[in-house]
């Protein structure tokens, strides 16, 4: 997915999870535990969705970040277990992003995963959409999510 905003700007509003609402419809609530200030490797976060009328609260961490570069997160809740990777490139008017993700589910939700591997993809398919459409269609507010121009 190509985005037309600097690379910083959206690395910026991803690595702020508070944002991530607005990027996902089924997630409800999206919050750090650990630490305030440029989110970190080992930084956790909880994230509230509702799932086909069901109320899912996930434990996620940071598991790589390379500023303005790729971003990786696991998240668990029960016998599920999810990696998500968001990677951001330069191009010539912007930036391009790809997100990725995998998941494997045990006992008796492994009968689920399928269904879970529906909803991952539907989630990966549309946030990247949702993000260019929230970043290229309002003016930057640079103090809203971190990000400060480099100029």
């Amino acid at each position: 997915m190509e985005v037309h905003r600097p690379v910083g700007e959206v690395f910026a509003f991803l690595t702020h999870v508070e944002n991530w609402a607005l990027l996902q419809p089924a997630l409800r609530k999206s919050e750090r535990d650990t630490s305030r200030g440029p989110m970190k490797v080992g930084d956790t976060f909880r994230q509230t969705l509702d799932i086909r009328g069901q109320r899912v609260e996930l434990l996620c961490e940071v598991v790589e970040l390379e500023e303005n570069e790729r971003l990786s997160f696991e998240y668990t809740w029960d016998q599920l277990f999810l990696w998500i990777g968001l990677v951001v490139k330069p191009f010539d008017s912007g930036m391009r992003l790809t997100a990725t993700g995998e998941g494997r589910m045990s006992g008796m939700l492994a009968l689920f995963e399928p269904l879970v591997e529906n909803e991952v993809n539907a989630q990966l398919s549309t946030g990247p959409v949702n993000l260019k459409n929230i970043l290229e269609s309002r003016a930057t507010d640079k103090y809203a999510y971190g990000y400060e121009d480099p100029d």
